[in-house]
């Protein structure tokens, strides 16, 4: 069995020191896996605990992915409908470094009609 953990990239907590001791401590403890997630548009009344700021995801694991060595990084949640697709597959491959293999990420597609 493998255990991922996901990082908490919204809210004033989100700073890039917390997320790198939170992703440190993560891979020292053995974690196979830390995910973060995305949201791109919050509506005012959701914003409870966030205070409405959310690192955008893709940043966050190319830091992510600078700050680790062994664990493996992933998106819980992508919202692709709100992305240009070449661009955020560009982000996405770049992020990884050469010797890793780390994308597991689940895609959010939404028909609103």
């Amino acid at each position: 069995m493998k255990y991922g953990i996901a990082i908490r990239n919204m809210g004033p907590q989100s700073s890039r020191a917390t997320i790198r001791v939170c992703a440190a401590a993560a891979e020292s403890l053995g974690f196979d896996a830390l995910f973060v997630s995305d949201h791109l548009c919050i509506p005012p009344d959701q914003t409870e605990g966030s205070g409405g700021r959310y690192l955008d995801v893709l940043t966050t694991l190319a830091y992510l992915a600078g700050a680790t060595e062994r664990i493996r990084l992933g998106i819980s949640v992508l919202v692709l409908p709100y992305r240009p697709a070449v661009l955020t597959a560009k982000q996405i491959a770049a992020a990884k470094p050469p010797s890793a293999s780390f994308h597991q990420w689940m895609c959010c597609v939404e028909n609103s009609t």
